[in-house]
């Protein structure tokens, strides 16, 4: 009886090492393998048969092959169909599509829309943005990855469109979530737009959001509270930020170390730095001329 690796010669009674790609054999070539490292290949026959161990990896055969980039998996259901991975080599993402479409392994950039890249139990995974339990958003249906230092230990990236016909909010630090039409208040109003994604507009946008008929919706700079408008255009500014004043029949908010009259701090200075030297040369010259009649 020969060890594990190994099987009886034909030729002598000495045992001969399998091929190094069977766990065990009834002989020593690669296609008498008749078990395979379990995990990373499996035997490519029916049930009861001696055949090729195929890498989990290997996807070059027209039958029993692998997935690119696949490190683990479980052996298919046919000849005709590829395994069914379960890890990916390294820096590669194991992506789960819907439907009858098998698992695959991805670079992080290739997650595509609804999915960011994070790893889950040490595995790299495609996650969807909507599942909070690794990092995702509750509602959000397509995101991008935070940068590593931006990242908490609960969130891991930006929701850049909500789904369920919910609002795509951004407070004034970053932090986006998806949220109920009626929350777009205390400073933000809703602009709906079921093709780019609904959101919540800060009264203090004044870039603002194009929507899907490129149509302009924003607000005034350094603005806390407003009214939305009735249509595209600029929200009607109702209360300023701290430090600002508004304007309203201008709709603007001005910073407010500007006087009444319009002119800022900096331009004050300058005038009375100019009246200053005016008063000044009045004076020595005043003085030079009685000094001079003096002395007539």
């Amino acid at each position: 009886v020969c060890n594990g690796g190994f099987t009886p010669s034909e030729e002598s009674s000495a045992c001969t090492q399998c091929h190094s790609s069977c766990l065990t054999c009834s002989a020593a070539d690669e296609n008498s393998c008749t078990a395979c490292a379990e995990g990373t290949h499996f035997l490519g026959v029916t049930s009861g048969q001696t055949g090729k161990c195929v890498s989990c990896g290997d996807a070059s055969g027209s039958t029993w092959k692998g997935v690119a980039n696949c490190a683990k998996c479980t052996k298919p259901i046919d000849q005709n169909t590829p395994a069914v991975c379960t890890e990916c080599a390294d820096s590669y993402y194991l992506k789960t599509a819907t439907g009858a479409t098998p698992p695959s392994c991805v670079g992080a950039s290739e997650c595509g829309k609804g999915l960011f890249p994070t790893t889950v139990s040490n595995i790299k995974t495609c996650i969807s943005c909507s599942t909070t339990a690794n990092g995702g958003i509750t509602d959000c249906a397509e995101c991008s990855l935070l940068p590593s230092a931006s990242r908490s230990s609960t969130v891991l990236v930006t929701c850049t469109k909500c789904g369920s016909d919910k609002y795509l909010k951004t407070a004034a630090d970053g932090t986006t979530t998806c949220v109920e039409k009626t929350a777009c208040k205390d400073g933000f109003f809703p602009v709906d737009d079921s093709s780019k994604g609904n959101k919540c507009v800060s009264c203090g946008d004044e870039t603002g959001v194009t929507d899907a008929s490129n149509a302009k919706w924003n607000g005034v700079a350094n603005c806390a509270k407003c009214t939305q408008p009735s249509a595209a255009g600029t929200a009607k500014c109702e209360e300023c930020a701290s430090g600002y004043t508004l304007d309203s029949q201008a709709n603007t908010c001005a910073s407010s170390s500007a006087n009444r009259s319009g002119l800022s701090t900096g331009a004050i200075a300058g005038i009375s730095v100019a009246a200053v030297v005016v008063v000044g040369g009045l004076v020595g010259f005043l003085c030079w001329w009685f000094v001079c009649r003096g002395k007539a």
